[in-house]
């Protein structure tokens, strides 16, 4: 780019992430790297493989990538010692102005590496993970990090309370993707989920629910992995009851919630429990009735205008009571609810509003 006919040097960004096919950040990363101001920064993908549709957009839109582990085995110390050099060394080469991590997990070989670089390192802190054999490496993490992104408010309480380099961001929705030209009276009785299948998502408590309320007429559908070992055993145990449907991992999520009426994400409230689920908010883009545990990360979405679609995590009675009432409205109660949910969500969580906040960051760092 050039002002006043000079040559202008644009930003160099890495995001860093394992990969685009497993990790559930992948989209919310894809997003901001597509609506980057390009005038300014230049993006750059740094992950292990390119597996998974979603890369395939870094390739069509001609995302510069890398393809290799931006982590190493943090023990033994010689290990670690080896392959933090050996990361700096790729780091380098490519001129980096800063790092912004999307990696999960407490890993500090990164920040590290960095260090050795001088180049400014940040990381979103995507998940719940804190406490037990974890919390050391968190610490080091952070303590690393020029800056951390947060995406709930309890994270930033809970985690980092008095701290002064954390920013508070939300994720924000495609809206153009999730978006259903359906009417609703054209939509079908399905209730859906939407997610890999893990113990902590509490898709047990969804089907005890929907098979306890006796809801006639009505399905329930899981969208989603089911290849795990708790995936496998939770599809045979419902696969006597025809009007439960698990689809197994799709690419075409928004199909699903279009013909549908109701969302449901009923994650508990244990584990790493939700950092700020994007399946909810594409389920409100789409212009669906959503309901979803009362835990971090949902409330946060939901408590402000919607805390009545809010249940217990993990109270099947709650969540069946709930199915009982909603399913009882007419097309007219459902369309206005899901039109009231799009726009809440159209006002609060847009990728534009995302990425100035992130802009805002990134000039702030470098």
């Amino acid at each position: 780019m050039f002002i006043n006919g000079k040559m202008k040097k644009l930003k160099r960004i890495a995001f860093s992430i394992p990969n685009f096919d497993t990790c559930g950040a992948g989209e919310v990363l894809l997003n901001v790297v597509l609506n980057l101001p390009r005038d300014l920064y230049h993006p750059i993908i740094i992950c292990k493989h390119d597996r998974g549709f979603l890369f395939e957009q870094i390739r069509i839109h001609k995302i510069e990538y890398h393809l290799f582990n931006s982590t190493t085995v943090l023990r033994p110390i010689s290990n670690l010692i080896k392959g933090v050099w050996l990361i700096s060394r790729k780091l380098k080469r490519l001129e980096l102005d800063m790092l912004y991590s999307y990696h999960y997990l407490n890993d500090y070989s990164e920040p590290l590496a960095c260090k050795l670089i001088g180049v400014p390192f940040l990381y979103l802190k995507n998940n719940m993970s804190w406490q037990g054999p974890s919390y050391n490496g968190w610490r080091l993490r952070s303590w690393l990090s020029k800056e951390i992104v947060c995406i709930n408010r309890e994270m930033v309480q809970e985690f980092f309370p008095g701290h002064n380099n954390v920013s508070l961001i939300y994720h924000g929705v495609n809206f153009t993707k999730y978006h259903s030209s359906v009417n609703y009276n054209l939509r079908q009785n399905k209730i859906v989920m939407v997610a890999n299948l893990v113990e902590v998502k509490g898709a047990e408590t969804l089907l005890n629910a929907f098979l306890k309320a006796k809801l006639d007429n009505w399905t329930c559908t899981i969208v989603g992995d089911n290849t795990t070992d708790y995936g496998i055993n939770l599809t045979a145990l419902y696969a006597k009851y025809s009007n439960i449907v698990f689809t197994g991992k799709v690419s075409n999520v928004n199909d699903y919630l279009s013909e549908s009426k109701i969302f449901v994400l009923p994650t508990l409230n244990s584990g790493r429990k939700e950092g700020f689920p994007g399946a909810t908010l594409e389920a409100m883009s789409n212009g669906m009735v959503v309901l979803g545990s009362n835990i971090c990360g949902i409330r946060d979405q939901m408590e402000e205008q919607f805390s009545e679609f809010l249940f217990t995590a993990g109270d099947v009675d709650d969540l069946s009571e709930k199915l009982k009432l909603i399913t009882k409205y007419s097309d007219y109660e459902m369309d206005q609810v899901g039109r009231n949910m799009r726009s809440y969500v159209l006002d609060n969580f847009s990728i534009k509003r995302e990425v100035d906040e992130l802009v805002n960051l990134f000039n702030k760092i470098m």
